[in-house]
C-alpha cells in the first residue's frame, strides 16, 4: 500500500500536466469561436520588443493577434512559424503581434522569444487583448481581416492549425489587392 501511495503523487502530476499539455494545444476551429471579435477595444499592452506599434498602425492590415506564453512549450514551437509568416508577407499589409499572457516580466518574455527563434519584424508584447476574445489555451491565435473582423480562430502551431492560419492570411492580403 506504501508504494502505492508513494506512485499516486507524480502519477497524479503527469496526469495533471498531460491535461494541460492537452488544453494549450487544442485546436478551436472558426466554426466553434465566438463572433465580434475585433479590434475596437483591443489593448497592445507592454510593448516588449520587434515594432512599436499603435491600434492606429493596425488598421487596414491583416492583424495575426496570437496568444503566447513563455513557458509554454507549444507555444514556444509556435514561434518559427510566426516569424516565417512574418517573412512570406512583407508588405506593410500585415501585422503580426505576439501577445505573451504569463509572465509580466519584458526582460524574460523578450529572452523567451529570442531563444525561440524570434526576430525583430514581429511586435511583441505583453499582456495585452482583444475585446470578446476568450481563448482557451495558449497558444491561440486570431486573424482579422483588413476591416479589422475576426475571420479565423485557433492554434497556430505548425502541427496544429498553422497551415490553416497561413492560407487564410494569404487570402485575406490576397482579398486586398497585389503586395507591393
Amino acid at each position: 500500500m506504501k508504494r502505492f501511495a508513494k506512485l499516486a503523487a507524480p502519477m497524479f502530476a503527469v496526469a495533471v500536466l498531460l491535461g494541460l499539455t492537452a488544453l494549450t494545444q487544442a485546436d478551436d476551429t472558426t466554426e466553434d469561436a465566438p463572433a465580434g471579435i475585433t479590434l475596437d477595444g483591443a489593448s497592445l499592452g507592454e510593448h516588449v520588443h520587434g515594432p512599436e506599434l499603435d491600434m492606429d498602425d493596425l488598421k487596414g492590415r491583416v492583424v495575426v493577434f496570437e496568444y503566447w506564453g513563455d513557458r509554454c512549450p507549444p507555444c514556444i514551437a509556435s514561434i518559427p512559424g510566426i516569424v516565417k509568416l512574418r517573412g512570406e508577407h512583407k508588405s506593410d499589409k500585415l501585422a503580426i503581434v505576439a501577445n505573451q499572457v504569463w509572465t509580466k516580466d519584458a526582460e524574460k518574455t523578450k529572452a523567451a522569444w529570442q531563444k525561440a527563434g524570434g526576430d525583430d519584424n514581429v511586435t511583441v508584447i505583453n499582456h495585452g487583448s482583444l475585446k470578446g476574445a476568450s481563448p482557451r489555451g495558449v497558444p491561440h491565435a486570431y486573424v482579422l481581416d483588413h476591416t479589422g473582423n475576426k475571420i479565423w480562430e485557433g492554434n497556430p502551431h505548425p502541427r496544429a492549425g498553422g497551415p490553416e492560419m497561413k492560407e487564410t492570411v494569404k487570402k485575406a492580403i490576397a482579398a486586398m489587392g497585389d503586395e507591393a
